[in-house]
């Protein structure tokens, strides 16, 4: 790993995450990682994959780049299409040929119509693509022929237009477009005279503030304009009272992305008997009433790292009763992306609960110690044969290094067969080496890892929940070749890793019980002790050391059966094994 680079990227991601004033738990649950994981890039122990940078830089309101230098990357303009070049063109530079519409009203129901393929369509896109430049063209030429109250009529029909043309082109990726056609929404409402359009056109605002991550300024912009409607509440006129609830809602976004989660749900609690009073009312095409109140009840939960409890209260929601389909979609999206952060949660949980089942009990480790040392000593005289085996085949095969060399130089050996040869020699000799070091253990070395080993194994549960994060990692690597995970995030079945894998081996469990020694021949209630004929097996380990009968079963059919001679454990390459120092040596 590039130890520089790694660094680098977790000063930034750390950088803009305290800027953003979001907390690690809840960047953790947008992008669909473990606050643990978070913590490792952060500290530089880490450099994330392509995909979760890109994730933490849109949660964090950045471009990748942001993430990857210190200097702040030029903003990249997204890419164009037909479509939006074609907005682009209408809006900047208007055609003076355009023709006026053939009546006020006719317009006007085409841009209603617009709104309604919008929020109802499955081929919005394709729909919109043509008919918004036209529309944006013939806006211009309405107001430019019209005067007097027309002309405020026209500049009402304009605002709802600008108002499509935010939410359009904020969703093409276009926030220079957005940001343009809500401040031409806002100026239209205000000719218009229509407080309450000039207060949806500051919602369309707040709305883009919002998705360029400035959440203090879309919250001033929506509580100005709630303030701005408090006149018209009073005198209880629905339309204002329905916008009133929708600016509401989008404040209280604002200000839990702000770090003001108790003021979020303060305002959303203001906004819910709006809604219960007013019913499903699309008011200036906000999609404002119980659901969409209920849907940002989620929302917040989640951006408050509560993905848990926002997904409890995603299940009481019928989206499909929410007017628009962009709002039922990101809907749908946000609960399938929070249920993965949900999941993590929920496998480390497993983890730790499989910790708790799988840690032994003191008795437990101390009758496995008693059985591997007693074990250890009556192996002792075949290791030292073995030792003066070892040292025999080491001299043999030295021998035969020697005199291969010279028939090769004496021309008896051509190259090729003494590479091969040599290939041999060399594995037969490092197999002897091996065999050599592990026969001349000594007891002191045996008991020294043993003990490191069983400690790990008998507080493993305490030191997964109060390590830091970075090391759990490591626990899990210590214990577990491989850890298999059911849908609800529980562990089904483990692999162990050596010392784990013999020290908790049904055959070395069943001779510390019976407080025999475990040799090929050796007899418990007349039966042979016997390695078992499935020599590759994933055992459930809760199930293994825990259960005192001396029965092991499989875990979940997860079996491999391969034929293999009855054997004993064999303990010296197993204890000799160099354990490096890690969380149970610290």
């Amino acid at each position: 790993m590039d130890d520089q680079l790694a660094r680098m990227v977790g000063d930034r991601v750390r950088f803009h995450r305290t800027a953003a004033r979001l907390t690690k738990t809840v960047v953790a649950g947008l992008v669909g990682i473990t606050p643990d994981y978070l913590y490792q890039i952060e500290r530089g122990q880490k450099v994330p994959t392509i995909a979760v940078l890109t994730q933490l830089a849109h949660v964090l309101r950045v471009e990748p780049g942001d993430l990857l230098s210190g200097g702040r990357p030029a903003r990249k303009r997204p890419l164009s299409s037909t479509a939006t070049d074609a907005i682009y063109r209408a809006m900047t530079t208007p055609s003076q040929r355009a023709a006026e519409p053939s009546s006020l009203s006719a317009w006007q129901r085409d841009v209603r119509r617009a709104w309604q393929v919008w929020q109802s369509s499955p081929h919005r896109y394709s729909e919109l693509a043509q008919d918004l430049p036209d529309l944006v063209a013939t806006s211009e030429a309405a107001i430019r022929g019209t005067d007097g109250a027309t002309l405020r009529q026209a500049q009402a029909v304009t605002a709802d237009l600008y108002g499509l043309l935010r939410t359009v082109t904020k969703r093409l990726g276009r926030v220079d477009l957005s940001l343009l056609a809500a401040d031409r929404a806002i100026r239209a409402a205000e000719h218009a005279d229509d407080p309450v359009r000039q207060a949806g056109a500051r919602w369309n605002l707040a709305q883009v503030l919002l998705a360029d991550g400035r959440a203090e300024e879309a919250e001033t912009v929506a509580m100005q304009a709630v303030d701005d409607l408090q006149d018209l509440v009073r005198r209880s006129q629905p339309d204002a009272i329905a916008l009133s609830g929708a600016l509401l809602l989008i404040a209280a976004v604002a200000a839990v992305r702000a770090g003001q989660v108790w003021t979020g749900r303060d305002r959303l609690r203001q906004a819910a008997p709006l809604a219960e009073q007013e019913g499903e009312r699309n008011t200036c095409w906000t999609a404002f009433g119980p659901t969409n109140v209920a849907m940002y009840a989620v929302s917040l939960e989640v951006e408050s790292g509560e993905a848990v409890e926002g997904l409890r209260l995603a299940q009481n929601v019928d989206h499909d009763r929410s007017p628009s389909i962009e709002r039922r979609v990101a809907f749908l999206l946000d609960q399938a992306k929070h249920r993965q952060a949900v999941r993590v949660e929920r496998i480390e949980q497993g983890i730790a609960d499989f910790y708790r089942r799988f840690e032994l009990t003191a008795e437990k480790a101390e009758l496995i110690r008693t059985g591997v040392l007693r074990k250890f000593e009556g192996q002792q005289a075949d290791a030292r044969a073995g030792a003066a085996r070892a040292e025999k085949r080491q001299a043999q095969l030295a021998d035969e290094r020697q005199k291969l060399l010279q028939a090769h130089y004496a021309g008896h050996i051509p190259g090729d067969l003494l590479g091969a040869e040599m290939n041999r020699l060399t594995r037969a000799l490092a197999e002897a080496e091996v065999e050599l070091k592990a026969s001349r253990a000594t007891t002191t070395e045996v008991e020294a890892t043993l003990s490191a080993a069983l400690v790990a194994a008998s507080h493993c549960h305490r030191a997964y929940l109060t390590t830091e994060p970075g090391i759990r990692r490591q626990i899990n690597q210590g214990f577990f070749a491989k850890m298999y995970i059911d849908h609800d995030g529980c562990v089904e079945s483990v692999e162990l890793n050596e010392p784990f894998t013999t020290l908790l081996s049904p055959v070395l469990h069943r001779a510390t019980t019976t407080h025999q020694t475990v040799t090929a021949t050796a007899q418990t209630a007349g039966d042979e002790i016997e390695e078992p004929t499935t020599r590759v097996r994933t055992y459930a380990a809760f199930r293994t050391v825990g259960d005192t009968s001396g029965e092991y079963r499989d875990a979940h059919h997860a079996t491999t059966e391969r034929e293999t001679a009855p054997q004993s454990v064999t303990l010296f390459p197993l204890l000799t094994v160099c354990i490096r120092p890690t969380w149970w040596a610290q």
